[in-house]
């Protein structure tokens, strides 16, 4: 082995050792500079919470709405359901006249239909059993199918 040989291996295994230190100089150099501070850390940190927090407010919005929307739509299908008239209604003593406005007129309403009530009642005293038998042959009638209705309605 000739003394160029060794002085060329070892000048290149220097040149080697060189490089890779270099190189993982500039990496340690470079992730130092780039890596966030302890400052941004926790700017990051806040602003994750942030929106977590408007994200569960949000959540919750949504949930109370969609409460809202059910309990709005049962509403909805029991006044499209209508008021029913049934043999107790008719038979009641406190007059045909009263138990039929706690039935058809919306309660609001109640105390301006209130003075109106004796001529309603002198009426409906007149002409008693052929409104009664109305109510109890619209009753008798066999329901109607809704199957028309049911699939114009839209959900959520």
């Amino acid at each position: 082995m000739s003394f160029n040989f060794i002085v060329d291996l070892l000048s290149s295994a220097l040149i080697l050792v060189a490089c890779v230190s270099v190189g993982l100089c500039g990496i340690i150099i470079s992730g130092r500079r780039v890596g966030a501070s302890k400052h941004t850390r926790a700017y990051v940190k806040d602003i994750q919470q942030d929106l977590n927090f408007v994200k569960e407010s949000k959540n919750q919005e949504i949930k109370e709405l969609r409460h809202e929307t059910l309990r709005l739509k049962g509403i909805i299908n029991k006044s499209k359901q209508g008021t029913t008239i049934t043999e107790s209604d008719l038979d009641m003593k406190g007059g045909l006249a009263e138990g039929l406005m706690s039935k058809l007129i919306p309660r609001k309403y109640h105390e301006m239909v209130r003075p109106m009530l004796p001529k309603a009642e002198a009426y409906l005293m007149e002409h008693q059993d052929e409104i009664i038998g109305k109510i109890k042959s619209i009753n008798n009638k066999p329901a109607q199918s809704e199957t028309g209705t049911a699939q114009n309605t839209t959900t959520l």
